[in-house]
């Protein structure tokens, strides 16, 4: 599936959470359930934290266990660019830009439109 950036987006974080499978991790709080940004908890690991797609974690009380590798990298949009999508969760496209396709990250969809 591929998209077009409409509205630019630079609010990646600095230094995004990268977890791998069978992580353990300290679930902090989750996003407010009929919010924008539905099923994300935020956790805590050694030495980092940041938000992760509930469906990829098998929550244990406040605890957690990764279900695979994932990393928050987010791509800055400027309108106009093409992405490709290789997933979609939670309100964000996992993928590529047309012009670089080796570079995978996240995008929200509410800057982009489907073409």
């Amino acid at each position: 599936m591929k998209y077009r950036v409409i509205k630019a987006y630079a609010e990646p974080p600095a230094r995004p959470i990268e977890i791998f499978k069978g992580e353990r991790l300290k679930i902090i709080r989750e996003s407010d359930p009929s919010g924008e940004w539905p099923n994300w908890l935020y956790c805590q690991g050694d030495n980092k934290e940041g938000w992760i797609p509930r469906q990829i974690i098998a929550v244990e009380d406040t605890s957690g266990v990764s279900l695979e590798d994932y990393s928050a990298k987010e791509f800055n949009l400027i309108e106009g660019e093409i992405l490709v999508s290789h997933r979609l969760l939670n309100g964000w496209i996992w993928g590529i830009k047309e012009n670089k396709p080796g570079d995978f990250a996240w995008a929200p969809l509410n800057h982009l439109e489907k073409i």
